[in-house]
């Protein structure tokens, strides 16, 4: 009765002030909620993906998975039609069931006792109807609010007050711990709480203050500062190892996987000594295993790992990565597609059609799925079965990465074919004609590759020196490709 009262009040409200209704933006986003947006869609796959997950056993229905391991239950249940979406979800995107994994069936229920109590006590409260029917709103919106929504310490410290201030319509009366008192306080009791009491809760205060917001802060500070020397600046490993020398928990996972990206364009970066290449790599590994040892059942690590030394060519580090990765989320085509980039590069042509397949098969409308399959098809000699798998899609065999087996084959009529029709759509096309001469090159038409360069020289005038050192090169009988 009281719902519907609420919901009537603010209906007949809105009505009245229908020119302000229009102007809201609040209202407006709540018309536009469709269930092909984008991230209703998200939800509809991961909140699935949190009942399985749980209910997968009865101790985890009972008593949930504990607080910030949701990421577990999301990689091992990933379904593989969220291709278009986040990748890594670490909140169910609904408090309700972020409880039920975190705490189970009875975290759940305790927490909903928190919406049935804060009614109970604002019923029985004597407060004024209007303020009681503020009270409810204020609670019914915010339970409404959580259902699609996570909760943070902000959302958090609103509710706990609201949950005070409800509480405290119970009784005006103070706890006892807090009356005052006539009994006469000892002298001993004096001593004890100015000299041992306040000393201890001073002491226990700053110390933590210190780890809990200083050690972070410092932390956040460097990370800061090493992100900004890999990005513009001069790449060191020592601004990484300040920060992980501080260990601070919540932040070692993120160092390290920036540690990761920045490894990559250091490694691959032509500006760079070979001495900090090899002091990155060292410490990327180094730091890789230590994200193991912290989170050995977490896929995440073992994506990126294996994502890692499959950009710098090492295959043989990142094929043990990518097939733990693989058991830990099986769904996932991003680890697939890892995979079937380190079967063709250490000649396992068949295992990586097999997996390629896998993937396609999971998620048919996945573009990038197609693209992978149709490559690994014709790595492995099966390109008339590739046509047949996709008759009517000739854009997918025009694709770079397809052009790029083609080379690898020594098919270069293949590739010429590809990047002249490509031209064709796109003559001033920089980069696809610098594809075209290098593919002559290859096949041995120097005189062809060289026209090409010429071609983009007078297309593009600010490379000309660029392509001059080129020219001579290969008239040199050098390949600056």
């Amino acid at each position: 009765m009281i719902l519907l009262f609420v919901i009537g009040g603010t209906l007949f409200y809105f009505n009245r002030e229908a020119k302000w209704i229009q102007k809201s933006e609040v209202l407006a986003r709540l018309a536009t909620i469709s269930l092909s947006d984008t991230k209703t869609q998200a939800r509809g796959y991961v909140w699935p993906m949190a009942v399985k997950g749980v209910f997968s056993n009865s101790k985890t229905a009972i008593i949930g998975l504990g607080q910030e391991n949701f990421n577990y239950l999301f990689n091992e249940n990933y379904n593989p039609k969220m291709w278009a979406h986040e990748q890594w979800f670490d909140r169910a995107h609904s408090v309700y069931l972020d409880w039920l994994v975190s705490a189970g069936v009875v975290g759940l229920v305790l927490y909903l006792s928190l919406y049935v109590l804060s009614l109970i006590y604002i019923m029985k409260s004597e407060l004024s109807l209007t303020k009681k029917s503020l009270l409810v709103a204020l609670l019914v919106g915010y339970s409404i609010h959580n259902i699609f929504v996570f909760d943070n310490q902000t959302s958090y410290v609103m509710f706990f007050t609201f949950l005070a201030y409800v509480h405290s319509l119970k009784s005006g009366k103070l706890l006892k711990v807090f009356r005052s008192s006539d009994k006469k306080i000892s002298e001993d009791y004096i001593v004890v709480r100015d000299y041992i009491f306040v000393p201890v809760i001073a002491l226990v205060f700053i110390t933590g203050f210190y780890f809990v917001n200083v050690r972070n802060l410092q932390a956040n500070t460097r990370l800061i500062t090493a992100l900004r020397s890999c990005s513009g600046g001069i790449p060191t490993t020592k601004t990484f190892e300040s920060v992980l020398k501080l260990n601070q928990t919540t932040l070692n996972q993120e160092t390290r996987e920036q540690l990761i990206s920045c490894s990559i364009n250091v490694i691959s970066s032509d500006k760079v000594s070979d001495k900090t290449k090899g002091e990155f790599y060292e410490l990327t590994k180094k730091e890789v295993e230590e994200q193991i040892k912290d989170s050995p059942n977490d896929a995440r690590i073992y994506v990126l790992a294996g994502s890692f030394f499959n950009s710098i060519n090492d295959w043989g580090n990142s094929l043990s990565y990518l097939e733990k990765a693989r058991t830990l989320t099986p769904g996932k085509q991003a680890v697939a597609f890892d995979l079937v980039v380190n079967y063709i590069n250490t000649n396992k042509p068949q295992d990586a059609v097999d997996i390629a397949k896998s993937a396609y098969e999971s998620a048919p409308e996945y573009p990038v799925a197609q693209t992978v399959y149709v490559l690994a098809l014709i790595n492995n000699n099966e390109e008339k079965k590739a046509h047949e798998i996709f008759p009517d899609r000739p854009d997918l065999f025009s694709d770079q990465r397809i052009v790029s087996i083609y080379m690898r084959k020594g098919q270069y009529s293949k590739a010429i074919a590809i990047y002249k029709e490509m031209l064709a759509k796109d003559p001033k096309d920089v980069q696809t004609r610098s594809y075209l001469a290098s593919a002559y090159l290859q096949s041995k038409q120097n005189w062809l590759a060289i026209q090409e360069l010429k071609t983009i020289k007078e297309n593009s005038p600010e490379l000309r020196l660029q392509i001059d050192e080129a020219i001579k090169s290969i008239e040199e009988g050098k390949n600056p490709l």
